[in-house]
């Protein structure tokens, strides 16, 4: 064990026993806290939902053994912005959800949007606008009344704003303004159509008017005050130590108790930026749950043998996995299936994942898009099996003449280089001609930009399960890689063009359908995956198939417990 390991140890534990004996750490900043829970049912084409906190809501009457009413958890890195409206990083927004509910939600796990502020709502069928009922009674944490005047100020605000505050530009650019109904009834509208409006408005965060009105950017920095954050989630935020925690109090008058009510009265998000401080942590009992980004690093995940019977393993597929991309055009190999078809039966993924993934870091994709797609995943695809000998029967009955091929690799990692090596082992065993190339991320990305590949692999992801920005990158791609098909260009652009969710949702399900069978423009090759450790009986975290994580609906049930 290093000395800064056992300084930085010592300095985190000191805090944390500050923290469980009633003290606080020095003032830092403003802390944003927040919460997830549905009520009412949807309309408008939109999937209704209840509550999905994915644990008890005991609200501190669940039977066991008795515990603490302080929840601990160690993430690995802090948020950037206490600005409901901004949206620069994951951990902001994270927090965002703590104290802040929004419009409506995403489950991450299927399709559709479940009710938040809002109980229903109704889509335009042009496409122009979206009509929000909200729900009634709401009250902000100050005791004041919520209404569409809050929503309407809040929309003002992110396009008024839209050079300092990055929402409009990472969600909804087309969103114009709103208007008022009634005290209760809101309608946002668009420049143009916006078939995806939906997924921003899962992260449109109400401010209370009257208070941004009088205090303007202060509610969210001017820690200690009365008006500071104050929110309509299940949490408060009390205190944020910059670098060091954040905390959080249930809030009494949530409006939404009857779908989550927990049993832990507080939550300290403990910010530890090193892997091996955090499990330290964990293992001794001084935090509840190991939350980091990216979850336990594969180095690391001996350190918790012989916790077994008190630490849970988690393991989720993430929104990352790294895939291959083929140059097309007059003369290219690619361009006959066979070629492409041998190439993906002679590559054994499941060796990949456990040889250099433990069986644990990573796992076979079932097609071009994995669980970590909420939109267009169906679990019976698969891609052609591996085999090898089927792979070189192919290869030899096809057009590739023994040409030789680059692969280059976009990375610069020893994983990178021992995947080069295995791949090259896998695919000159059935009679490719091939070598790779480890450039880094800019040269990559240079020569992708260039055309000057024969096959890249690339690392991709989806944000929040929605393939957006996968579909478009194929068309606007395509004068790259030279990759012609009608059909799936129709499928893609009947899911950007496309108002109607079931129809989209269809359109999404074809690209599926097209890239998976036809082994075309893309082939993945393994999808990466998140382990988190989480102590027998918390429940609540969620951890989504697309990388999200989300700890709003924190609970405790001691029946979890072995």
């Amino acid at each position: 064990m290093t000395k800064r390991f056992v300084v930085v140890l010592s300095v985190l534990l000191a805090l944390i026993m500050l923290v469980a004996c009633g003290g606080s750490a020095p003032s830092g900043g403003g802390t944003s806290s927040g919460g997830t829970s549905s009520g009412g049912t949807s309309s408008g084409g939109a999937s209704s939902g209840g509550a999905s906190s994915g644990g008890t809501s005991s609200g501190g009457a669940a039977a066991g053994p008795a515990r603490s009413k302080t929840v601990r958890y160690a993430y690995g890195s802090k948020p950037r912005t206490l600005d409901p409206n901004d949206y620069p990083d994951n951990e902001s927004q994270i927090s965002f959800y703590m104290y802040m509910d929004a419009l409506i939600y995403t489950p991450h796990t299927g399709t559709g949007y479940e009710p938040r502020l809002a109980k229903s709502w109704d889509i335009d069928p042009g496409g122009m606008f979206w009509t929000f009922h909200l729900q009634e009674g709401i009250s902000w944490s100050n005791g004041d009344p919520l209404n569409a005047d809050d929503v309407v100020c809040t929309v003002e605000r992110i396009v008024d704003r839209a050079d300092d505050l990055s929402y409009k530009g990472q969600y909804i650019p087309t969103i114009s303004h709103a208007e008022r109904i009634d005290d209760l009834t809101v309608r946002i509208y668009f420049t143009e159509p916006t078939p995806l409006a939906g997924n921003g408005f899962r992260t449109l965060h109400i401010i209370p008017k009257k208070l941004y009105e009088q205090y303007g950017d202060g509610m969210f920095y001017d820690q200690g005050k009365d008006y500071y954050l104050v929110g309509n989630g299940p949490w408060l935020a009390e205190e944020w130590v910059d670098g060091q925690y954040m905390h959080y109090k249930k809030n009494p008058t949530y409006w939404n108790k009857a779908k989550y009510d927990p049993y832990f009265d507080e939550i300290y998000s403990l910010q530890i930026t090193e892997a091996s401080t955090g499990i330290a942590a964990h293992i001794s009992g001084d935090v509840d749950a190991l939350l980091i980004s990216g979850g336990v690093p594969l180095d690391y995940l001996s350190l918790y043998a012989g916790t077994e019977d008190r630490i849970e393993m988690i393991n989720v597929e993430g929104n990352n996995w790294y895939w291959f991309g083929f140059k097309y055009g007059e003369g290219s190999m690619w361009n006959d299936k066979d070629v492409r078809e041998a190439f993906n039966m002679a590559i054994n993924r499941q060796l990949i994942v456990d040889a250099l993934y433990g069986g644990t870091g990573a796992s076979v994709p079932h097609g071009y898009l994995g669980q970590s797609s909420i939109e267009g995943y169906d679990p019976n695809l698969r891609y052609p099996a591996y085999d090898p000998v089927k792979a070189k029967e192919l290869l030899a009955n096809s057009t590739y003449d023994g040409r030789s091929f680059e692969i280059v690799l976009t990375g610069n990692s020893s994983a990178f280089e021992q995947i080069g090596v295995t791949l090259m082992d896998m695919l000159k065993s059935v009679g490719f001609n091939m070598e790779f190339t480890l450039e880094t991320s800019a040269n990559a990305t240079a020569r992708m930009n260039a055309g000057d590949y024969d096959v890249f692999m690339s690392q991709g992801g989806f944000t929040d399960g929605v393939i957006q920005r996968q579909m478009s990158r194929i068309i606007n791609d395509n004068e790259k890689t030279l990759y012609r098909s009608d059909e799936l260009f129709s499928y893609i652009r009947g899911y950007l063009d496309t108002i109607n969710e079931a129809d989209r949702m269809n359109y999404a399900r074809s690209v599926n359908r097209y890239i998976t069978t036809e082994l075309a423009p893309h082939i993945n090759l393994i999808h990466r995956a998140q382990t988190f450790a989480q102590d027998y009986g918390i429940a609540g975290i969620r951890y989504a198939p697309d990388g999200y994580t989300n700890f709003v609906n924190v609970d405790w049930d001691p029946s979890l417990i072995p």
